[in-house]
C-alpha cells in the first residue's frame, strides 16, 4: 500500500543518496499518528509535492479561503528528515486562522475550516478529511466532513453533495492544488444550494422559512463544532520556514 502511494520504505540500493551521512544519528522516539521514525531516504515525487503544498498552504489559501494561485508551487520540498516529521506530527495553521491542517498519514490530511463571518457557522471550525488517492494529481482528491454539520449539501455521513464542488472537479488540472476546492467549501457554509441539496428535509426548510434554517444551522455548530480557543488556544500556528 505504500509502494502505491509514493511513500515507500528506504531501500539502500534506490532510497540513499551518495551523500547520505548514516552516522552519529540519534533515533528520534517513535510516535505521532503516523509512526514516524528516523530514516533516511528520498521522497517520491508525488509525496514530496504534497509536502511542499501542505507547507505552503497560507500561500496557496487566500482570503475566505479563495486561493490565490491554484497551481503547486514550484520549489521543491527538500527540508529533511527533522522537519518532515514536524510537518507530519505538528498540526499548522494559515496566518488567519481560518485553516488548520494535520496529517493523518502521508497522503491522508485533515483541514479545519473555519465558518466566514455572516454565515451561521462563524468563528466554529469543522474538520474534512482530504483523502489523496493513488490517482492523485491526475484526479482531486476525495474530500469528506468529519465533524456534524447542519447543511443541505452535506450527507449525515459528511459525504458532500456534488453540485458545490462540481465546477473545481470538472476544470481539475494535475497543477492544482487542493485549496481551490477547500475555498468552495468556504463559500458553501455561506451559500447553501437547494437545488443540489442531499437533505431534502434542510433543503425544504432553506426553502420555506431561511431564518429557522440559519438558526439551526447556528445551534448546530455551537452544539457539535468546534471553538477557536479549543482548537487555536494560542493563535495561528504557521508552518516552520524551510
Amino acid at each position: 500500500e505504500f509502494d502505491k502511494q509514493g511513500y515507500s520504505l528506504p531501500l539502500p540500493a534506490d532510497a540513499l543518496r551518495d551523500d547520505d551521512i548514516l552516522q552519529e544519528l540519534d533515533p528520534l522516539e517513535p510516535g505521532g499518528p503516523i509512526g514516524c521514525r528516523r530514516v533516511l531516504c528520498r521522497l517520491r515525487p508525488r509525496a514530496a509535492r504534497l509536502f511542499t503544498e501542505m507547507h505552503c498552504c497560507d500561500q496557496l489559501f487566500g482570503v475566505m479561503g479563495s486561493s490565490c494561485d491554484s497551481s503547486s508551487p514550484s520549489t521543491p520540498w527538500a527540508s529533511g528528515f527533522a522537519r518532515t516529521h514536524e510537518l507530519l506530527t505538528r498540526p499548522s495553521s494559515n496566518s488567519n486562522g481560518d485553516l488548520v491542517l494535520r496529517a493523518t498519514g502521508p497522503f491522508s490530511w485533515q483541514a479545519a475550516l473555519r465558518g466566514p463571518r455572516g454565515s451561521p457557522y462563524a468563528g466554529f471550525y469543522h474538520w474534512v478529511s482530504m483523502e489523496f488517492t493513488a490517482d492523485w494529481p491526475g484526479l482531486p482528491p476525495q474530500l469528506k466532513f468529519q465533524t456534524p454539520i447542519y447543511h443541505c449539501n452535506v450527507a449525515e455521513d459528511g459525504l458532500i453533495s456534488y453540485g458545490p464542488l462540481a465546477l473545481v472537479r470538472e476544470r481539475w488540472s494535475q497543477l492544482d492544488t487542493v485549496f481551490p476546492m477547500l475555498g468552495t467549501l468556504m463559500e458553501m457554509f455561506c451559500v447553501p444550494d437547494a437545488v443540489v441539496a442531499v437533505r431534502p428535509e434542510l433543503s425544504a426548510l432553506l426553502a420555506s422559512d431561511p431564518k429557522a434554517y440559519l438558526e439551526a444551522a447556528g445551534g448546530y455548530a455551537r452544539e457539535h463544532a468546534i471553538s477557536q480557543d479549543a482548537l487555536l488556544p494560542n493563535g495561528p500556528q504557521l508552518p516552520f520556514k524551510q
